[in-house]
């Protein structure tokens, strides 16, 4: 697959870690744990930054290093969610 076709898939909350378990979604964000709460997703990485997802259609960033938080709507497509993280400086590593 093309760099280019991978980065134009859909994006899920299961490639951080599995939460929904009922979709066969592998994982390709390393290092993220993640919780459901009442009707929100929580996902924490070794860093100490957390993803917050909500049912409404949004997320919010939270960058431990500087203390930087930022509400976005949740990214449709892998691209817009390597983007948003690389904005305020997230590290991410794909799993192979």
């Amino acid at each position: 697959m093309e760099l280019a076709d991978f980065l134009d898939r859909p994006f899920v909350i299961d490639y951080l870690y599995p939460v929904y378990g009922d979709l066969p979604v592998n994982n390709i964000f390393e290092g993220w744990t993640g919780k459901k709460k009442n009707s929100w997703h929580e996902f924490r990485n070794p860093d100490g930054d957390v993803l917050e997802f909500y049912p409404e259609g949004t997320y919010i960033l939270k960058r431990k290093q500087n203390y930087l938080i930022k509400q976005l709507k949740t990214p449709q497509t892998i691209r817009e969610f390597v983007c948003d993280l690389s904005a305020i400086g997230i590290n991410f590593f794909l799993e192979r």
